[in-house]
């Protein structure tokens, strides 16, 4: 149904990632103007800046204090007085209500600093990132429905297209980030993020190997490796099967070189990835300023490096920038 067509029950599915948001409610509304039609919408949380924040807050230009409600009745469900209802479902939620299948301690694990936010419906507050929430919000899309020219399930899901791979070592033995990007094209004229892969521990033999198999899949015209910690050992076993990869140190200057780059890319709507993929949306949004003892101005990411899994915004910068 559209907002001029046939009316109906409308369905909307991610809303706290679109743009547009606001044009997107009056639409939708439309479709459902009869009082049997239902609207439902329903999302993974992004950042309290985006709009639809605070439609779930229930908050309008003539009521800014938005409606009352609290966490533990939206874990009920509770029909608030704007005639919403709204319920929220967390992983938590979802194994006490009899799901085996998940492992909430290894999720802790695997996303120490991003659980609550990826698994526990709690919305993102302002950050001092680097990175501006609205222009990588723009630059995340559909990609199964977009990208017709890629497909996981083959042999060769790019073809012979050329792509450049990243890489980011892990700090201690927890996991690297490894992505897979493909150059511009006439038909796609920006950077895309096509795959992501964590190798955990520190086998650096069995990162090379899964590198390695990564060129066979894909045209791979460059790889971009940080030499620090495990990756001053991954480096040399790349180079040995991939002559045209490169390796440095990163350091705050080129980190910072990198981060520039990567802004630039995305005002530009030059690197894109899946709408589907929050945690590396979220990745990119940990990368910070930070001072250190000296006074000296450093770029970091908002997480521990006891903790740290493999970083796939800083892998996708070293994929492009080393290549550029």
């Amino acid at each position: 149904a559209t907002a001029q067509g046939y009316s109906g029950d409308v369905t909307v599915d991610e809303y706290a990632w679109m743009l547009n948001f606001d044009l997107l409610t009056e639409v939708v509304k439309a479709c459902a103007t009869l009082k049997q039609f239902n609207i439902v919408m329903s999302s993974t949380p992004s950042m309290i800046s985006h709009p639809s924040h605070k439609a779930w807050k229930g908050i309008t230009d003539s009521n800014k204090g938005g409606v009352k409600f609290t966490k533990k009745q939206t874990q009920k469900g509770i029909l608030c007085d704007d005639h919403i209802f709204r319920k929220t479902i967390t992983v938590e939620d979802a194994v006490a209500g009899g799901n085996n299948l998940i492992d909430i301690d290894q999720l802790k694990i695997l996303f120490p600093d991003n659980y609550r936010f990826l698994y526990m419906a709690e919305w993102l507050t302002k950050s001092k990132s680097l990175f501006d929430a609205a222009s990588i919000l723009r630059n995340m899309v559909p990609s199964f429905t977009d990208w017709l020219d890629y497909n996981e399930h083959l042999a060769r899901p790019y073809g012979d297209r050329e792509v450049v791979i990243g890489y980011d070592p892990a700090l201690t033995t927890h996991a690297s980030a490894v992505v897979v990007i493909a150059k511009p094209t006439d038909d796609y004229p920006y950077y895309r993020v096509l795959e992501k892969y964590n190798y955990h521990g520190n086998k650096f033999e069995e990162q090379a190997i899964a590198i390695k198999k990564l060129t066979e899949r894909f045209n791979v015209v460059h790889i971009g490796i940080d030499t620090t910690a495990i990756g001053a050992a991954v480096y040399p076993l790349v180079k040995e099967f991939f002559y045209n990869t490169t390796g440095k140190q990163g350091t705050s200057n080129l980190k910072y070189l990198l981060v520039t780059q990567g802004q630039g890319l995305f005002r530009q709507n030059r690197l894109r990835f899946s709408i589907d993929w929050t945690d590396l949306f979220e990745c990119f949004m940990a990368i910070t300023p930070g001072v250190t003892k000296s006074d000296s101005v450093v770029i970091e990411t908002s997480r521990t490096q006891a903790n740290a899994h493999g970083d796939y915004a800083w892998a996708t910068l070293y994929g492009i920038g080393f290549y550029e």
